[in-house]
């Protein structure tokens, strides 16, 4: 299911004012599991495609381990019914937009038995195979003991 904010103060944001351009740096390191994606570029991901990308990584660690995801879509962008004139205000919500930095971890992956050889690859493989909806360069990090 698609996740957009219940409660905001202002529904609709002016474009170019909230892109900030900076490296994040609260979320360099895995928090919560043991294996993870990082960003390497700056970009915008949409609802649709953190949903994608969350299929994609439970289809294939199957039952075992959790996922937790670090991005969440806060950011409205509006546009206007192809018909429409003019004027008549902004437009309606088209879609939910998350901005992405340099270092932020999107994904992480917990309750991993690494001692199992075979487990360990599947949860690779699995995020390996994320990467490609995903529309930034990413990397796959692990937990440094």
């Amino acid at each position: 299911m698609l996740s957009s904010p219940v409660n905001m103060k202002f529904k609709k944001f002016h474009s170019k004012r909230y892109m900030p351009f900076h490296s994040e740096n609260r979320s360099f390191n895995l928090k919560f599991g043991l294996v993870g994606l990082k960003c390497l570029e700056y970009g915008k991901i949409t609802a649709r495609q953190i949903e994608a990308v969350r299929r994609v990584i439970r289809r294939g660690i199957s039952k075992s381990g959790q996922i937790k995801i670090n991005v969440f879509p806060n950011f409205s962008i509006t546009k206007k019914a192809i018909g429409a004139r003019m004027g008549k205000g902004k437009g309606k919500h088209h879609l939910w937009i998350s901005h992405l930095y340099p270092g932020k971890v999107l994904y992480e992956l917990s309750q991993i038995s690494v001692k199992f050889k075979s487990l360990k690859h599947k949860y690779i493989y699995a995020l390996s195979k994320a990467l490609v909806k995903l529309p930034v360069k990413t990397r796959i990090v692990f937990l440094k003991y």
